[in-house]
């Protein structure tokens, strides 16, 4: 039966060592499964608090992986056709400010 092996995410490794045991760290290619984790997010997050022997930066690093963000969708009227976009934002507090929107080419309309 094979062993099971630490496998580190690239934050989690300083100067080309492991963070937690510091062995020399070595890159290899391997079979693996993967999983929709934004069905877990929340669990994911949750879950992070209690890994109190962490360092922050790695929490940090983890948390922003994740990626949830709480925001509110903003509607901008397009000048001539007036057409609404839909915008996401986590700063809705600084809307005001906004001079421009730049929309990716791949943008449906």
């Amino acid at each position: 039966m094979p062993r099971l092996r630490d496998h580190l995410a690239n934050e989690e490794v300083i100067e080309g060592a492991c963070w937690r045991c510091k062995k020399q760290v070595v890159q290899k290619e391997l079979e693996q499964w993967f999983i929709k984790i934004t069905d877990y997010k929340e669990r994911l997050l949750e879950d992070l608090n209690g890994l109190k022997h962490w360092p922050e930066r790695v929490l940090t690093m983890q948390r922003n992986w994740i990626g949830k963000s709480s925001g509110v969708e903003i509607f901008f009227k397009e000048k001539e056709t007036g057409e609404l976009i839909r915008v996401f934002t986590t700063r809705a507090d600084t809307i005001f400010g906004a001079t421009y929107i730049v929309l990716a080419p791949s943008i449906p309309w």
